[in-house]
């Protein structure tokens, strides 16, 4: 995809969420981790910026090439439904 839009900032997310869950806007949902790839650093850290501050948990997993593989359909992370429960003290 990135090779058809030269220059284009092109980032991988929600490709597995299904839209019903998207469609369910209560205050009550736990954050749902939500896997983003691509190449571009910036482009990554605005799209975290703007889905966590709906309140997605993201999880970088890198280039459009490793994680986006790992994320798309068929792949081992696609359809996970995995929220954030907490962090563990550092």
């Amino acid at each position: 995809m990135a090779d058809l839009a030269p220059g284009a900032r092109v980032l991988k997310a929600f490709n597995s969420v299904p839209m019903d869950w998207i469609q369910n806007y209560s205050d009550s949902k736990p954050r749902t981790v939500l896997f983003i790839s691509g190449d571009d650093e910036l482009a990554k850290g605005n799209l975290r910026t703007v889905l966590e501050g709906i309140g997605f948990a993201c999880v970088d997993l890198g280039s459009l090439a490793v994680g986006g593989r790992l994320q798309q359909v068929g792949g081992p992370l696609a359809g996970l439904n995995l929220v954030l429960q907490g962090r563990f003290p550092i």
